[in-house]
């Protein structure tokens, strides 16, 4: 069952979380003892978060070029400390940080989250670590949860650490941001659409270019948006759409929009997301741009 939270896993989890396949797994047990599982009644592996780890940090090394021979001589406590000293030696470190943060999303780790986040902030900026940490773990957690090796839960306690993240960030942009520019972006979820962690993040982008920027969030109905049309002459709405609209109700809701509630000459759309990738670019709407990647759009910011 989806809903269950996994506290063992067998070797298909292992596989999708780690990404070394179940016969090259079942090989490094044999020959290295590498991982010494429980068997369940059925005699199928049963494997443990510590398990998870030690896999986690072995395909590393293994990436780096280090033989899994080697390793697997390794003790726990050096093949955790060969790993740090892989990864600060290695120019690209993402692997490490990432296997980490799935580490602290398995466990429920809070703690882990935000040591790895506070290891990051100390060399890149939030733009960098969202866009190059986060929207990779972000994807994996969803083919994850596809595959029914995460349940529901593990995803939710991810994206809440990085909402939180994303909120930290923004509240302290805002008490910076004192513009008095014209144009003002509003940003919004249509109804029914939920998944907010990419809108944030376009907030904080915009904030920490100075614009004048209005978060409604999700589910906000299309009429609501008029209101803000009364106060203000010259709107970019921006919105992020991964769910709904529906496929069959996407290029309606778009028509309605231009039709409805963007004023010629003064108001705008730009929609990024999963869902604008199934549009065909070359439509009638002029005053709605795609973007292909939340990358594009904040970086004509």
């Amino acid at each position: 069952m989806l809903n269950k939270i996994n506290t063992t896993f067998n070797i298909r989890d292992l596989e999708n979380l780690s990404n070394i396949k179940a016969h090259t797994i079942r090989a490094w047990e044999k020959r290295y003892q590498l991982l010494t599982p429980q068997r369940a009644n059925s005699n199928d592996r049963i494997y443990n978060i510590e398990d998870l780890q030690k896999l986690l940090n072995v395909s590393l090394l293994n990436s780096k070029g280090v033989k899994i021979s080697e390793i697997a001589e390794l003790k726990t406590s050096k093949l955790t400390s060969k790993v740090k000293e892989v990864a600060l030696l290695s120019n690209n470190n993402t692997d490490f940080y990432l296997s980490r943060f799935k580490v602290s999303m398995m466990s429920f780790d809070s703690q882990l989250f935000n040591s790895i986040y506070f290891k990051l902030m100390k060399q890149f900026s939030t733009k960098e670590i969202f866009l190059d940490y986060f929207m990779p773990l972000l994807k994996e957690i969803g083919l994850l949860w596809q595959t029914g090796t995460i349940s529901p839960a593990h995803e939710h306690f991810m994206s809440n650490q990085i909402r939180q993240k994303l909120l930290f960030n923004i509240e302290k942009l805002s008490q910076d941001i004192f513009s008095n520019k014209e144009e003002t972006y509003v940003l919004f979820l249509p109804q029914g659409e939920i998944h907010e962690i990419g809108l944030l993040f376009i907030y904080q982008e915009l904030l920490a270019c100075d614009k004048k920027a209005i978060y409604l969030g999700p589910d906000t109905p299309t009429e609501n948006l008029k209101h803000l049309q009364k106060i203000h002459k010259k709107i970019t709405f921006v919105s992020y759409i991964t769910v709904l609209p529906s496929n069959d109700q996407t290029e309606n809701f778009l028509y309605q929009f231009d039709k409805d509630i963007l004023r010629a000459g003064s108001d705008k759309l730009w929609l990024a997301g999963r869902k604008t990738q199934d549009q065909n670019k070359n439509t009638v709407f002029k005053k709605i741009k795609f973007y292909n990647s939340l990358t594009d759009l904040v970086n004509i910011l």
